[in-house]
This record gives structure tokens, sequence and C-alpha cells, in this order.
């Protein structure tokens, strides 16, 4: 029986890390618009787009695929070289499908949400799980401590695993049913989402919009220059598909 304590001590340092994964927004460098493929240059402002497209660049950034989710992550970069200011309002950014439909960005909430509503029951169940796995073993390692003093090690080892387990899972429920995860996931992503914003000579810009996802050709990008009272339209490829 002192095999199963040695199992005990194994799964405790080797299978639980790797469950330990959960959904937060990574720090996102970036390069300068004009080093990125694809840029245009308007009055001396420099903006490049690049759509998170596939699950590795989403997982990456999000640690989720957000396709999943019905949502298309899109990265805006912005850096005036020029010497007049301008202001950028994100709610005029539009999605253009194929067919020609516009389709405006999301707010980080309503991602947020989409993301909840289509992660949050393998969430509680893997949850419980690792909560489950957490208190049999520890269950386990304790009831074995106990039967090695008592010279029962089998015995209070398997009582201290039915105990643990059943309180892990009970726990790793309540802790997946928690509203918590996603508040603080949809903070980090507007913490990330491009708004509206001034940008004077010399600014920089990156953040993220978020569109629904759809098989899109371009996305429509409107700029206000204050210094000429004038406003321009951008447009930039996207390929992307649904």
């Amino acid at each position: 029986m002192r095999q199963l304590l040695f199992f005990v001590l194994t799964f405790l340092l080797t299978v639980i890390p790797a469950y330990g994964d959960t959904l937060e927004v990574r720090d996102v460098p970036f390069m300068l618009p004009e080093n990125m493929r694809g840029y245009q240059d308007y009055e001396g402002l420099i903006v490049a787009v690049v759509p998170i497209a596939t699950s590795e660049h989403s997982n990456r950034i999000f640690g989720f695929d957000m396709k999943e989710a019905g949502v298309l992550p899109v990265q805006v970069v912005m850096h005036n070289t020029g010497t007049k200011s301008f202001v950028i309002t994100a709610r005029q950014f539009f999605g253009i499908t194929y067919e020609g439909t516009y389709h405006s960005a999301l707010s980080a909430g309503a991602v947020g949400y989409r993301i909840k509503d289509v992660s949050v029951g393998s969430n509680v169940a893997t949850q419980a799980t690792v909560q489950g796995f957490w208190g049999a073993a520890l269950g386990a390692g304790l009831g074995a401590g106990v039967g090695l003093l008592t010279g029962d090690l089998g015995s209070g080892a398997a009582t201290g695993a039915i105990i643990g387990g059943g309180a892990g899972v009970l726990s790793g429920v309540g802790d997946g049913l928690s509203d918590d995860w996603t508040e603080k996931y949809k903070q980090q992503l507007a913490g990330q989402t491009l708004g509206n914003s001034d940008l004077r000579p010399g600014d920089i810009r990156s953040g993220f919009i978020y569109l629904p996802s759809k098989g899109y050709c371009k996305l429509r990008v409107k700029l206000f220059n204050v210094t000429d009272n004038r406003m321009k339209e951008m447009f930039f490829p996207l390929y992307t598909s649904e």
C-alpha cells in the first residue's frame, strides 16, 4: 500500500499542474504599423490591421479560440508620424463581407458573454474534476499518513480519498459556476479594446476590435482629420472565412 502514497505524490506533482490554465488575455506586443504588411498612410497617420483568424494565434493572445464563440478579433495599430491630429471612432469600424453586408464591432461585454455561453459548461466540468482530483489526492495522502500511524495504510488512504474527492467536486462546481472569471476576463478584453481616441502628432495606438465571425473581404476604418476638419475612409483587406 505504500505504493499508493507514492502514486498520490507523483500525481500531485505531475498531473494536476496540467489543469492550471485559465482564460487570460496576454500582453500583446506589436510592431509599428509602418513595419507591418499592408499598412496605409493618410496625412502621416499610418494604420495597419491584423485579423486574429487562426486558433493558434487566438489562443496565444486570448487563451481561447475566439472563433468558437463566433468572434473575430482584429488588431489595429496606428502611428501618427505627421503634424496633424486625428480622432478615431471605433464604432465606425465595420467588417464588410463578400456579399457587401456591413457588421459593426462587438463590445467587450458582449464578447465575454459569448465566450461564457460556449465555454462555461466545460469550464465547470474541468474545475469540478480538478477539484475532485485535488480533494481525492490530498485526502488519500492525509489518510495514508493516518494509516501509517495506525498500521492500516490502505484503509486510511481509501477513506481519505473518498471524503476528499467528494468535497473537491462540490468545491469545483461552486467555483466553476461563479461569474468571477467571466467578469475578470471581460475587464481584460476591455483593456485591450480599441476605443474612441485622439491621435496627436507622435502618438501610437494599438488595440482590438471584435467582429462577429463572418467571411470578410475588408475592414472599413473611419478617421477624422481634426486639423483640416476632414473625414477619411480607409479599407483594409481581411480575407477571412466564417
